[in-house]
């Protein structure tokens, strides 16, 4: 059984890490000029389903892209993504997740280096 303080380190982890990736998609996003800005909240949620729907049919890089700026001015906005909207697709991005965590090795190269990243940066804090 995994002590609590080895828990809350693992979510700790894990919480930086999804952080870290939002900031990172979020600066990116603003580095290429914030195209969805203009767009008004609901158009926006609107935009960021069938993108999700197109990215979970089509995962292509244009794809991933266009779904990751829409996250991120969504993020920008302090809001949250309309997953309810989405419950096909959101299934199927689990199941893909649970396939590929299944594959051997998988946990412990995810978990590595989520471990790895996080440690850097506690040490990059001292």
């Amino acid at each position: 059984m995994i002590e609590d303080d080895e828990r809350g380190f693992a979510n700790n982890a894990v919480e930086y890490v999804l952080a870290k990736a939002r900031m990172e998609g979020v600066a990116a996003y603003l580095g290429r000029g914030r195209k969805f800005g203009s767009l008004e909240d609901d158009a926006l949620m609107a935009e960021w389903v069938e993108s999700f729907k197109q990215w979970v049919r089509d995962t292509t890089p244009e794809s991933r892209q266009e779904q990751d700026d829409l996250s991120a001015e969504i993020e920008l906005r302090n809001l949250q993504p309309p997953l309810d909207q989405v419950p096909e697709e959101w299934k199927i991005l689990q199941e893909r997740a649970h396939k590929a965590a299944e594959m051997p090795g998988a946990a412990d190269k995810i978990g590595g280096s989520i471990i790895a990243d996080f440690w850097d940066a506690k040490r990059r804090e001292n």
